[in-house]
């Protein structure tokens, strides 16, 4: 008989505390209680809270600066090269590690190098006012934790003036020429907190421009060829995540 009223007792309260229990289904919430702050995997997917939200899809603005050497293909000697940029552009997250990158490279700065005195038209090269837009895609992937590495490579036109001091004092230019320029270049994209990057590489930029005539002491005549400019350069910049 008292194992029959221990039964008894039993039943009676299951009976009883079962709505609390089904109420308490209701509104659970993973990763509630203990470790609450921590969710895995399964529940970051049931949640729809990205992983690794540095990587999501969306837009960015960049800016930056690229200093290096002003170099070109008839042996000169190296001059210094600055270059200011601004990037807008769109990522594409294609998975936790990897990612596509679509954008313009708006840049302005200057370049010089020197020519041998002994050829027709030698000493020192500048560019002045030089300005171009590149458009440029890359490839993405993780280097570990939230940093990513990025293969990049641009091509679009680029302008500037040319002047070239001659060993004879004289100044040869041409107030405005035009041409093509490419580059390729890596960077390293570090997150600086939910919106900003900080981003350092190296690139190499090639401008080729296409010159007709050039003006000396008021005296015009036919140059036509082509100038290349090679720029290694290092390369750093901040960047807006919207």
């Amino acid at each position: 008989m008292l194992r029959t009223s221990f039964k008894s007792f039993f039943l009676l309260a299951n009976l009883a505390l079962a709505p609390a229990v089904f109420a308490a289904g209701d509104s659970y919430v993973p990763g509630a209680g203990r470790g609450a702050d921590t969710l895995t995997p399964d529940q970051v997917s049931i949640v729809g809270i990205s992983s690794k939200p540095t990587n999501d899809s969306g837009v960015f603005i960049g800016a930056g600066a690229s200093l290096g050497q002003g170099r070109t293909t008839e042996g000169s000697s190296a001059g210094v090269a600055f270059l200011g940029h601004v990037e807008p552009g769109y990522q594409v997250s294609t998975g936790s590690w990897s990612r596509l990158e679509f954008g313009l490279d708006l840049f302005s700065g200057a370049v010089n190098y020197r020519l041998p005195d002994d050829r027709p038209v030698g000493g020192k090269v500048s560019y002045p006012g030089l300005y171009g837009v590149l458009a440029k895609a890359g490839y993405g992937y993780s280097l570990g934790e939230n940093l990513f590495g990025v293969l990049k490579f641009g091509v679009g036109p680029v302008s500037a003036g040319l002047s070239i001091v001659t060993a004879a004092a004289g100044t040869a230019k041409a107030d405005n020429v035009s041409g093509l320029a490419w580059q390729l270049g890596w960077e390293a994209v570090a997150p600086m907190g939910r919106s900003f990057d900080f981003t350092f590489g190296i690139s190499w930029m090639q401008m080729q421009f296409d010159v007709g005539k050039l003006q000396e002491n008021g005296v015009s005549f036919n140059f036509n060829r082509s100038m290349i400019v090679n720029i290694p350069a290092i390369d750093l910049g901040l960047r807006l995540r919207l």
